[in-house]
C-alpha cells in the first residue's frame, strides 16, 4: 500500500510505503511520484515514510530507483526517510539509493523527527 501527496504550501512531497511492494504497485508509486512532484517547485523536500514497510520484490526496488532519478531531475533538495524500527526498510532502501552519489538521505525514527529536520528553525 502507498500514498503520495504534494504539499504545495511547504513545497514538500510525502511518500508513504507500507506492506510488501510488488512490480505492479512499484509502477504505480513511480507514476504517483512523477504526478505529484510536478506540483512542486524546484528545491522541494521529500519525507518518505517506510516505518510500516516489509521486504519487497528486489525488481520492484530497482523500478523505484526510477522515481529517485526523476526526483533528482526535478531538483529535489532534502530527503528524509522515516524507518521507525524497520531495519528491513533501512537496509533495503539504503541499498537501492547507494548508487546515487548526489542523493543525500537522512534516516529518522519518526514522522515528528522528519518534520523537525525540515523546520526552518532547525540547525543540525
Amino acid at each position: 500500500m502507498f500514498k503520495v501527496t504534494a504539499n504545495t504550501e511547504l513545497n514538500r512531497l510525502y511518500i508513504s510505503i507500507s506492506g510488501h511492494i510488488e512490480m505492479g504497485e512499484a509502477k504505480n508509486i513511480v507514476q504517483a511520484v512523477g504526478r505529484e512532484s510536478k506540483l512542486l517547485k524546484t528545491g522541494f523536500d521529500v519525507i518518505n515514510d517506510l516505518s510500516n514497510y516489509k521486504f519487497g520484490n528486489p525488481s520492484a526496488g530497482r523500478l523505484l530507483q526510477g522515481a529517485i532519478k526523476y526526483l533528482q531531475a526535478r531538483g529535489v533538495n532534502r530527503v528524509i526517510r522515516v524507518v521507525g524500527k524497520s531495519k528491513i526498510a533501512l537496509i533495503q532502501f539504503a541499498r537501492f539509493t547507494q548508487i546515487f552519489s548526489n542523493y543525500k538521505t537522512i534516516y529518522v525514527p519518526t514522522m515528528e523527527e522528519a518534520e523537525k529536520k525540515l523546520a526552518p528553525e532547525y540547525i543540525d
